[in-house]
């Protein structure tokens, strides 16, 4: 993956350290400050002050999305959508700071500017305040925690998606969901041996028949309402049903062979037509029919619709 060495833009393979036996080691978000309600906090939160950074296509950046769609900050909260695909600048959004931009505005241009010899990837979800023209956060988890409750002040928008009685039981969901699903696909897609993708595979697909065994019982993951872990899973459970914004990437599919995965991924990206939601199509449908699982036990006599069926 490309990114920046000392300010300066470099297109690479995933860095070296990033990569261990073979295995896809995912480094440290680099900013990690948070927005605040209190008026003395060094990031106050303000309507129209912060600008979010975000890409259709990454799972990470969608559920800081779904949040604000949630929390009611679509007034408070700018985005800026980068164009579909990644081109040899990285994300690039029709505009920027400073429009028009010619050719694009890439966002590595952004994080430059915040550290002038920050060494790193660039990355969406980007919290960006635009009067201080520094970035706040890059980590999705942290932001979707800021826009669950910095604004509510403003907003006047109570709904919790992070409540105190369910912290306990949605930690623990995410501390399943983080390592086999959310960077599950991430550890299959940059593996660099077939044992690291064999055993990225079969942790993420043994996660999803978890998940598919709970929601059989359950509406939700925790509780009897939406919160932040189910999110977390629903954000990269939706594209790994294989649809082609992770297909290209990816490819996770049990007893498939690492080399044919990657072989694949060039075919497909040139057959893509991307649309406004961040997913591609293809007119080549046959690679990309969802695979055929088996059915859990008991699962025949399953309500067809799981959004119907009784907490």
């Amino acid at each position: 993956m490309a990114g920046l060495i000392e300010g300066r833009w470099v297109a690479t393979l995933p860095a070296a350290e990033e990569i261990e036996g073979g295995r896809f080691v995912r480094l440290d978000s680099a900013f990690r400050d948070a927005v605040s309600p209190d008026p003395g906090a060094a990031f106050p939160a303000a309507a129209g002050r912060y600008h979010l950074w975000v890409a259709y296509s990454c799972p990470w950046a969608s559920r800081t999305l779904a949040v604000r769609a949630l929390k009611g900050l679509e007034d408070v909260i700018s985005i800026s959508v980068a164009s579909p695909g990644l081109g040899s600048e990285g994300w690039t959004y029709a505009e920027g700071p400073v429009s028009p931009v010619e050719g694009g505005f890439p966002l590595h241009r952004l994080y430059a500017e915040a550290v002038p010899n920050y060494t790193g990837k660039v990355t969406v979800p980007t919290l960006w305040d635009r009067q201080s023209r520094r970035i706040v956060n890059n980590e999705s988890s942290e932001i979707i925690r800021i826009l669950n409750s910095a604004f509510d002040g403003i907003t006047g928008n109570q709904l919790d998606l992070y409540p105190e009685s369910l912290r306990a039981e949605i930690d623990r969901w995410n501390a399943l969901i983080y390592p086999a699903v959310n960077n599950g696909v991430y550890r299959a897609g940059f593996a660099t041996s077939q044992a690291a993708y064999d055993e990225a595979v079969r942790e993420l697909f043994a996660m999803l028949d978890t998940l598919d065994a709970h929601l059989a019982r359950h509406r939700y993951l925790a509780g009897g309402l939406l919160h932040r872990g189910r999110l977390a899973a629903v954000r990269h459970a939706r594209p790994l049903r294989h649809r082609l914004s992770w297909c290209v990437q990816v490819q996770p599919a049990p007893h498939r062979r690492l080399s044919r995965a990657r072989s694949l991924s060039p075919r497909i990206v040139s057959m893509a037509r991307h649309r406004r939601d961040g997913e591609a199509r293809s007119d080549q449908g046959g690679l990309l029919q969802p695979r055929q699982r088996q059915p859990l036990a008991g699962r025949a006599d399953r309500p067809a619709c799981r959004s119907h069926r009784s907490p």
